[in-house]
């Protein structure tokens, strides 16, 4: 399990932290060229990725713990998924 648990972190969590750092990095270097526009489309991109690893995180935590099934699929959690990804495309 331990194993798995390490594969799993790496292989989504740290991705997701990984990708947003180099947008990041990439956002810094490139970021006196860009217009007001494109910075915000450029954060937006960076905010879902971070929300994506939050959600992963989340996940885990749940399946750790032994949450996941009964959590995951109630209604509030599926509104609150819903609220946070329309927050995010429409900032």
């Amino acid at each position: 399990e331990r194993l798995q648990f390490s594969c799993d972190l790496h292989d989504g969590l740290l991705q997701y932290l990984i990708g947003a750092r180099l947008a990041t990095e990439s956002l810094r270097h490139q970021f006196t060229k860009m217009d007001s526009n494109d910075l915000r489309l450029r954060l937006v991109e960076i905010e879902s990725i971070l929300q994506k690893g939050i959600s992963e995180g989340r996940r885990w935590i749940g399946d750790l713990r032994g949450e996941r099934d009964a959590h995951e699929h109630t209604l509030e959690s599926l509104l609150n998924k819903v609220v946070d990804e329309f927050r995010i495309a429409h900032k």
